[in-house]
């Protein structure tokens, strides 16, 4: 807001004063170059004159759109093309004038069409390929806003502007770039760019299948849960599951979820077909309700299969069934055959937590353990064992059996298929036959016996024991041959052996064995009659006739046979190595293997026939336990003798990697003849523990029968160095954690002063301890600071209360206000939390403040707000330093004020240094602003509000200096401003001298048509100096009447309204003294309206130099009659 002051009768006063040389503001201005090129810099040279001897601030407008300059001459430079019209406001203590010139022409430099291009690496290489594509493209001034990529291969799309991109299927991709300027759009495609070769395989999902209950009931309601697995690397875009109930069971829909899925039965086809909106995430899972009919018994089968698009034609899964069984009437048994730990019963439905074992029939082990995470369960033990119609790696025996209710968490153990056992060894190809036994089912036929010990020996004595047990608890599920006996004679030979047939006859043989055991003898240890680890040898051999034993010479009872000493073999049996475990410290038995290719030579008897041995010879003097799990001969013809066939036959070698090493490695490579050679273990961050990492030979190679295959089996995820967690929120501590295989453990939490809420404050174990995946690592949350409690603030002035506040750590909230006969004006009357309250530091706390005693109704058509400011001490400045402004904004009416902007206009040079006390604005300039400093509040303050800020001198301040400001605000009838205050600075020790005007309605501060109406005016002396001349001029609203002076501390001898003029002057002959208060009387129309404007100035002369005060406005309302 800007005004222009009057200057109605002014001569009359200057004459008083002994002449005026006051000149109006005269802004001008030229510029060069008037046209050009964006962008154009143009040069504006300031030619204003005028305006009188104080300072003269500027505004340039340069018709663009940017931020006004305040400089005198600045330079500008135009970047966009187009007509400017450029303004110049000049500000002055005689008002306020502009100068507008044009127009600035600025054509737009002629730009280059963009260019998109890009480069890629590499273009070609074996599926799964990634490439690297680079963005080359150049906007020529445009400037790209988004990206678009389409990589051909119809998957995904990218908006990065220098993606990595997979493709995971052969063929040869069209690749293209769109780039969007905001205004159009470039494109770049380039035909048959990448080429991949080589076959992904695509391996079908996995459809598995649960009940909920267990077990059905006729005439109730069944849910079935469907699961598909997924993990192929080649993407599937389209997904559907083709499922098949029992005949007469009706589908009655799908049970809502995460998964949005749509089932539609076929009564013709007897069909449920489940459809996806859109291609869902993997593993999917869904639920759907079938009605069981009241008529069904026995045993009841599902059956289903998946239907994937992964680009072509649409592919099937192989079919599933599952089977579910009625829910017994009676009591009892449960159904089907088991071994070990928890077969046999199925009693009832379990505690209302148990949930029920599902069937793993069938499955592999992967399909197995997938299906026991579904139902909340995990996966125990597993053997191997041979099965006359499974196929192998199936799952043919459960405990708990299906149905079982079971504790969730519980573990189930599974015996898998090695497929059906030979009769007489398995055909090899090439003459060549393996035997396999494994004991997990039974003795396989085998018998145990004992050697090398007197014939008078007792078998209590010698503590002789054997038969199929138990493997130790330590091991898990599953039985084995168990062997065990004292050596009191510094030699005892424990053996097994079994006869063998389907060799060809008088055939001699190259023999390779395995033997599977349990021991826990470590390596290296010492007992009392030697090492039971390493004095204790493995054998194996093979004879034409049954191994037995016999009284020698000096009745002892030895072998039949040539088996050696110990340590060294014989003819017919070989040492496959010692008994010993690795050193783990414990003596907990320990599954081992010990193998040995081409160990003894042996001849086929006329039938074919031979006989098997295997056992311990022991130098050992005192007990030796073991536990055989399985036993391996591999018969491979020599060629040199009978009806041999020449050179050994070939085997193609199985893929081992994933498989468990200690029992489905060893059983997988007897069935193809092979042997197992060296084992080693390394960490793996994607191979379960215990499995084969990678093999040598690798799968598929063509081998001679009984070569040995190398393994690296995984010792599960190494240990990783745990991270430091501090400061991260709970989601990124998740996502943290799982990247590196651990988890989060413990939570608790506790109030910080330094740590956000929600964040980690501390964390054990501590960052960089190493641990094993998944190992979980515990957190200290934090729950912020530790709440404050509210002080007690009614009663203090509202400036008072805010201190409080925010001295307790609190933030002043909303203020509402009241009147109150009782409460001071601007004092609180209440609060809400109220004293006492424990809150959040930085919470607020809500006022409500008085507004005094209930003024008369109505005493103003419209509200109002009056700024006053005092600057400093009697507006003294020192140059390079700061001042304190306060500013006092009063309210005149009853309206509420809704909205308040105050604009303060500082000296050329000056700068804000931020905030000192009152309501804190919303928003304020930043520290080092200079010109036109804007401060507004969202939420007014309480009125009268006092504002104080700071603002620095620059070094170079001289002389009377001007700061200038309104407000801006909005009271119930649309934004209005204000009064345009004036403050009159001077430079400290420079002798200046400034007299300070303010002016004053009588109370209320409003006007009322034809009534009389005081004004006061006071007139403030700061600073020394003699004033030789003195007058003021006030000009009045349109027709408004004079009446007179109605008090004066000293009388002017000049006042009234000269002939023509519309000002009111005063003027006094001698100069009166300061301060210095003159009141005169006014009064409106009958038929005045809205609000009245006063303004006014004083004028005097000071050291023979002319001068001025501020310019005072006031603003009037109406008042209501």
């Amino acid at each position: 807001m800007k005004h222009v002051f009057v200057m109605a009768g002014l001569l009359a006063v200057c004459a008083m004063l002994g002449g005026c040389d006051l000149g109006r503001p005269a802004p001008d201005f030229v510029f060069a170059p008037s046209e050009g090129t964006a962008p154009l810099e143009v040069t504006f040279t300031n030619q204003s004159s005028g305006g009188g001897p104080f300072a003269r601030t500027w505004s340039w407008d340069f018709g663009d759109g940017t931020p006004d300059a305040s400089d005198a001459n600045p330079v500008h430079t135009y970047t966009e093309p187009g007509e400017y019209t450029v303004a110049l406001t000049m500000f002055s203590w005689l008002g306020t004038g502009i100068a507008e010139k044009g127009t600035i022409v600025v054509r737009a430099a002629e730009q280059p069409d963009p260019v998109v291009d890009f480069t890629a690496e590499p273009r070609a290489g074996e599926a799964p390929l990634s490439v690297q594509f680079t963005n080359t493209s150049e906007g020529n001034g445009a400037g790209f806003v988004t990206w678009f990529w389409e990589f051909g291969d119809g998957k995904a799309t990218s908006t990065e502007a220098s993606p990595l991109h997979v493709y995971t299927a052969p063929g040869v991709y069209t690749v293209r770039l769109t780039g969007w300027t905001g205004t159009q759009t470039y494109t770049e495609q380039k035909t048959d760019y990448i080429t991949v070769t080589g076959e992904t395989p695509v391996e079908p999902p996995v459809l598995l299948r649960s009940f909920s209950p267990a077990r059905y009931l006729p005439g109730t309601v069944q849910e079935v849960t469907l699961r598909v697995d997924y993990a192929g690397e080649v993407e599937i875009t389209e997904l559907q599951v083709d499922e098949s109930p029992p005949e007469g069971w009706v589908f009655t829909g799908v049970v809502p979820g995460e998964v949005n899925v749509t089932g539609e039965f076929n009564p013709d086809t007897g069909r449920i077909k489940f459809t996806f909106d859109g291609m869902p995430s993997f593993p999917v899972e869904f639920a759907y309700l079938c009605g069981v009919p009241a008529g069904a018994d026995g045993e009841q089968s599902f059956s289903g299969q998946v239907l994937f698009r992964t680009g072509g034609p649409l592919l099937e899964s192989g079919e599933t069934v599952t089977a579910i069984s009625p829910e017994p009437t009676v009591e009892g048994e449960g159904e089907g055959e088991g071994e070990g730990e928890g077969e046999g019963e199925g009693e009832g439905e379990g505690e209302p937590d148990e949930v029920a074992v599902p069937n793993l029939a069938g499955l592999t082990l992967a399909e197995a353990q997938t299906a026991l995470v579904a139902a909340g369960l995990v996966s125990g033990q597993t053997v191997d064992e041979y099965h006359p119609t499974a196929p192998l790696g199936k799952v043919v025996r459960q405990s708990p059996l299906s149905g079982v209710m079971v504790s969730p968490g519980a573990a189930v153990n599974m015996a898998l298929s090695l497929g059906a056992e030979p009769a007489a060894g398995e055909d090899l190809g090439g003459g060549a036959r393996r035997f396999n036994f494994v004991f997990s089912r039974g003795p396989q036929g085998w018998e145990a016996g004992f050697a090398d010990l007197p014939v008078e020996a007792t078998a209590e004595f010698y503590e002789l024991d054997s038969g199929h047990r138990p493997l130790p608890e330590s091991l898990g599920w599953g039985n084995a041959w168990f062997i065990s006996g004292n050596n009191h004679s510094d030699d005892l030979f424990m053996y097994f052996k079994r006869h063998v047939s389907g060799l060809q006859p008088n055939t001699r043989y190259s023999v390779s064995f395995l033997t599977g055991f349990a021991s826990p003898y470590m390596v290296g240890s010492i007992g009392v009659g030697g090492s039971p680890a390493d004095s204790v040898y493995m054998k194996a051999g093979a004879a034409p006739f049954e191994p037995d034993r016999v009284v020698d010479g000096e009745n002892w009872y030895r072998m039949n046979l040539d088996k050696g000493n110990q340590a060294t073999g014989g003819e017919d049996a070989a040492v496959l190595g010692t008994i010993g475990k690795p050193d783990d410290g414990t003596n907990e038995p320990v599954l081992l293997s010990l193998e040995k290719g081409n160990a003894v030579t042996v001849t086929s008897d006329g039938s074919g026939d031979i006989w098997l041995l295997f056992g311990t010879d022991s130098g050992f003097e005192g007990t030796t336990s073991l536990h055989y799990t399985r036993f391996q001969a591999v018969f491979v013809p020599l060629g040199d003798e009978g009806e041999g066939e020449g050179e050994p036959g070939l085997a193609k070698v199985p893929n081992l990697v994933g498989l468990e090493h200690l029992h489905s490695v060893p059983a997988l490579l007897g069935l193809t003849g092979l042997t197992l050679g060296g084992t080693t273990f390394e960490n793996s961050n994607d191979i379960p523990a215990g499995r084969v990492i990678r093999q040598s030979p690798t799968a598929d190679t063509e081998v001679p029968l009984g070569t040995a295959v190398d393994i690296v089996v995984s010792l599960g995820p190494a240990d990783v160095a745990v991270p430091d967690l501090s400061g991260l929120s709970l989601a990124a501590v998740e996502l943290l954690l799982n990247g590196l295989g651990l988890s989060v453990g413990d939570v608790t939490t506790e109030h910080s002063d330094t740590v956000p809420a929600g964040r980690v404050i501390r964390q054990m174990p501590a960052p960089g301890v190493l641990v094993p995946p998944p190992t979980g690592v515990d957190l200290v949350l934090s729950d912020g600071p530790a709440p404050v409690q509210v002080p007690n603030v009614t009663g203090l002035e509202y400036a008072a209360a805010l201190d409080a506040l925010v001295g307790a750590g609190l933030n002043g909230g909303t203020v509402s206000e009241e009147y109150s006969d009782s409460v001071p004006e601007g004092v609180v009357i209440s609060q809400n939390p109220v004293a006492g309250t424990l809150l959040p530091p930085g919470d607020a706390v809500n006022l409500t403040v008085s507004l005094g005693p209930p003024p008369p109704p109505e005493y103003a058509e419209r509200t109002l707000l009056t700024l006053a400011r005092n600057a400093g001490t009697e507006g003294v400045y020192t140059p390079g330093t700061l001042l304190e402004v306060t500013l006092t904004v009063a309210r005149v009416g009853l309206k509420p004020v809704s909205q308040l902007r105050v604009t303060e206009q500082f000296p050329a040079g000056w700068s804000y240094d931020g905030w000192v006390g009152g309501d804190t604005p919303t928003m304020q300039p930043e520290n080092g602003a200079q010109g036109q400093m804007v401060f507004s509040w969202s939420t007014p303050p309480v009125f009268p509000a006092i504002l104080r800020y700071r603002v620095r001198a620059p070094e170079s301040a001289a002389g009377p200096q001007l700061i200038y400001g309104s407000a801006l605000f909005e009271a119930g009838a649309g934004l209005a401003y204000s009064n345009e205050e004036e403050t009159l600075l001077r430079a400290a020790g420079s002798g200046d001298m400034v007299l300070k005007l303010d002016r004053a309605a009588a109370a209320p501060g409003v006007y009322l048509p034809g009534q009389p109406l005081e004004i006061t005016l006071l007139v403030e002396q700061q600073g020394t100096g003699v004033v030789t001349a003195f007058g003021l001029v006030e000009e009045l609203p349109p027709g408004w009447v004079y009446n007179g002076i109605v008090q004066a501390s000293t009388a002017p001898d000049v006042a009234g309204i000269p002939l023509g003029g519309g000002g009111l002057e005063m003027a006094w002959v001698t100069v009166p003294a300061f301060p210095l208060e003159v009141a005169y009387s006014v009064t409106p129309p009958l038929i005045a309206t809205g609000s009245a404007r006063l303004f006014g100035r004083g004028l005097y002369r000071q050291s023979a130099q002319e001068r001025q005060t501020n310019a005072e406005e006031t603003f009037l309302p109406k008042g209501v009659q």
